[in-house]
């Protein structure tokens, strides 16, 4: 710009948010990979991450006092 003054602020457009966050695509992305059940089969077959997460709740357990679980 002529004059010498300082530039103007560059002002973005606020991210819009889609169905699983941010619209940009990268969120969306992560999260789409969820949809798919075979995700959720290899994660619960997942000796390590299921026993981590058993043992987190058996020894917060005053966190989950006032919670509800549903099982079967």
């Amino acid at each position: 710009p002529s004059g010498g003054g300082a530039a103007a602020p560059v002002v973005k457009a606020p991210k819009t948010e889609g169905q699983y966050g941010s619209a940009d695509g990268e969120a969306s992305a992560y999260f789409d990979s969820y949809a798919k059940l075979t995700i959720h089969e290899d994660m619960l077959g997942d000796a390590v991450r299921t026993e981590g997460y058993r043992d987190a709740i058996e020894k917060n357990a005053h966190l989950f006092s006032a919670t509800s679980v549903l099982s079967k």
